[in-house]
């Protein structure tokens, strides 16, 4: 199990790495493509539709936990009759969210005609449909995912989603080159989302034996499931207000300008996420195991530290470097009529670096079924979100909607949350506050030092003295880190990850 751990967190950041590499490519080329206003309406499209994801209901971390303690009991009776369950709910909320994103779509007009023109209302509709069809179909096959995540097949799974990662521009290039648009790009995701699912539904079948006891339904352990379930839902709909929700206010007050340019920000944003949740991802099982073996706070505790520690060297050098070659980057990459979506990254991955190095938070949360303080306060924070955000949008547009959002997140995950996790989970936040704070020393010397550097030495005018910049500072961020900040522990986990790099660049070599 060990090395499914080791070796699913290895694919994730492999898959991190070609995922960024691949949106460095092809995110110019796809918005180039796309034109900013169609860009626009794909975005906006998504962020609608996505709302309706929120049937989901949490289900799918509902299945990894009871999964994972029914294994742990060596109760496979039940555990067949789980899956059953959630087979059969999933493929009846299948059905309804695909009723619902129909209505949806044909009263899309309503709702965007004052900002829109007919032949953009026309592609909205479209859009939206075809994207409902393609959350129906994953929501029909969702058990199956959780099903091998809960048996921590994690090699497969992170593997099944790198190859998607691979193919998505391999196959959508030549649709964009011959002109094709946002339709022809979401007819493909369908095609390859459903590759994906299925996979999983063979996996399931063929290698972990998965084989549910059709009966009764069993109401009293639904029942059960939605006490939990019902908790990560509400997190869902905050997290749907917090990403998609600014994106359709500013369809429907502002421009479709202004959606592309928010939803750019909105992409940054995610690459950021992903520097921090891979890691995580793989630590649900093992810390529902943590949990029900009645651990200690303290060794909860040091766990969320180490790994807290862990995502913030990491996303630490991202936000830094972010901040000093964000707006030359965004420059370069898609053009200087994004410039607005430098502002507005900030104002969104300044706060959520909190939420982000404290993960574990919410995977012990989860673990404890202890969800429902940060779901209720999430949820009402997220409520005077959407409220002050309508005028702020009309006011400021993107500037206005991102400043509510780092507001509300600062508040939440920042503040409250902070104190939740001191005064009720027994989490020792001083202490991780104070490794935090020791660590961030050397990274503010290393930005100073680098700006020193730059004033005096170079300036940043061609794309050679860009690279150049950003190679300079990953070294100084590097050296003052590795002497002044990483303990043992850490300095281990980066020299074996550089040999292992080594090595397999030293094989490719031999067999090219």
């Amino acid at each position: 199990m060990l090395n499914q751990l080791k070796g699913g967190a290895l694919i994730s950041y492999i898959s991190i790495f070609a995922n960024n590499v691949i949106g460095l490519l092809y995110t110019p080329f796809l918005i180039r493509s796309l034109g900013q206003s169609e860009f626009g309406l794909y975005s906006l499209a998504s962020s609608t539709v996505g709302y309706l994801l929120l049937m989901d209901m949490g289900f799918g971390n509902a299945i990894i936990r009871f999964t994972a303690k029914y294994r742990a009991g060596g109760d496979k009776a039940s555990e067949a009759r789980l899956h059953n369950m959630f087979i059969t709910v999933y493929v009846v909320i299948g059905l309804i969210v695909a009723i619902a994103g129909f209505l949806l779509a044909l009263n899309s007009k309503h709702v965007f005609s004052k900002t829109m023109t007919s032949e953009e209302l026309e592609k909205v509709r479209i859009l939206i449909i075809l994207l409902t069809i393609n959350i129906s179909i994953t929501l029909f096959f969702s058990t199956y995912r959780a099903i091998v995540v809960a048996y921590e097949k994690f090699i497969f799974i992170k593997v099944v989603d790198l190859v998607r990662i691979i193919l998505n521009p391999i196959l959508m290039i030549p649709f964009l080159v011959y002109g094709y648009k946002s339709i022809a790009l979401v007819v493909v995701l369908t095609v390859l989302n459903s590759g994906v699912l299925i996979s999983n539904y063979l996996y399931c079948r063929r290698k972990i034996s998965v084989r549910p006891v059709f009966g009764s339904f069993n109401k009293s352990l639904f029942s059960e499931v939605i006490g939990y379930s019902s908790l990560v839902f509400v997190s869902s709909v905050v997290d749907q207000v917090y990403w998609n929700s600014n994106q359709f206010i500013l369809g429907a007050v502002a421009s479709t300008t202004a959606i592309a340019i928010y939803a750019l920000a909105i992409t940054i944003k995610n690459l950021y996420f992903s520097f921090s949740t891979a890691i995580i991802s793989v630590f649900l099982p093992r810390v529902t195991t943590l949990i029900a073996n009645n651990a200690s706070n303290q060794e909860v505790s040091n766990l969320f530290i180490k790994i807290g520690r862990i995502q913030y060297f990491i996303i630490s050098l991202v936000l830094s470097g972010f901040i000093l070659f964000g707006r030359e980057f965004i420059h370069i990459w898609v053009g200087a009529k994004y410039d607005d979506s430098f502002i507005i990254t900030l104002l969104i991955i300044i706060p959520v670096t909190i939420p982000l190095i404290q993960n574990m938070g919410l995977t012990i949360l989860q673990a404890q079924n202890r969800l429902r303080f940060r779901s209720l306060t999430y949820l009402i924070i997220a409520i005077f979100s959407i409220i002050i955000s309508i005028p702020m949008a009309k006011a400021y547009q993107g500037f206005g909607a991102a400043l509510v959002t780092c507001v509300s997140i600062s508040l939440g995950h920042g503040l409250i949350m902070n104190v939740y996790y001191q005064k009720k989970i027994q989490l020792d936040i001083r202490r991780f506050w104070f490794e935090i704070g020791k660590i961030s020393i050397p990274i503010l010397g290393a930005v100073l030092v680098f700006l020193l550097m730059k004033k005096f030495w170079f300036e940043q005018k061609n794309l050679f003295n860009f690279v150049g910049g950003i190679l300079l500072y990953i070294s100084i961020f590097i050296a003052l880190v590795w002497k002044f900040a990483m303990n043992n522990y850490e300095k281990g986990l980066f020299k074996r990850a550089v040999l292992l790099l080594y090595h397999k660049l030293n094989l490719y070599i031999k067999r090219n």
